[in-house]
């Protein structure tokens, strides 16, 4: 008799889960991917919860090509935005922008099964304004030139209203 797929997909999270606890050793990402390589291939089913789990710990870790390759295994119907967000964050947060834009692109699609939400702008604005201001790239000025008013454009795709900047450029004015 042959075990059931989701007893053991919930079997491997519960390791997963446990693992995690040390995560902060330097070498439990490298075996937690050790770990997926060989649920993937006893085809054990990998639940969103495990695929998060790992997704977070790779992130974490600067595994980003661990964690596109988790997201690749994630059954497509289980996608959803919180977990393309996550992979978005730890592509952006691990400096791989083009694969992160290539994620970005994905989800501005009109028919996309996983739409942009707040907290998809919240991450690429994030990443935006870490790597332009963090690194001394350019002024406050050119910042808010190139990236607020891009975003404003965003949001008003999104909400289908017009901003004109009136609750973002008072914030900015306190950062000159």
């Amino acid at each position: 008799m042959s075990p059931n797929p989701s007893s053991l997909s919930f079997t491997f999270q519960a390791i997963l889960e446990q693992a995690m606890r040390d995560e902060q050793e330097a070498d439990v990402p490298r075996k937690l991917f050790e770990l997926f390589c060989f649920a993937k291939e006893e085809k054990i089913p990998l639940s969103i919860n495990a695929a998060t789990l790992l997704i977070r710990c790779f992130g974490r870790a600067k595994m980003l090509e661990e964690a596109v390759s988790v997201y690749k295994e994630l059954d497509p119907y289980s996608r959803n935005t919180s977990v393309v967000n996550l992979l978005l964050e730890c592509l952006l947060r691990g400096g791989n922008i083009d694969c992160g834009f290539k994620v970005l692109d994905e989800m501005l699609k009109r028919d996309s099964d996983v739409p942009l939400n707040n907290t998809t702008m919240v991450i690429v604005l994030f990443a935006m304004w870490k790597r332009i201001w963090v690194e001394k790239m350019m002024s406050v000025e050119e910042i808010y030139g190139l990236l607020v008013d891009e975003a404003l454009q965003v949001f008003e795709q999104m909400r289908g209203i017009e901003t004109d900047g009136v609750l973002v450029k008072p914030f900015f004015s306190l950062l000159n």
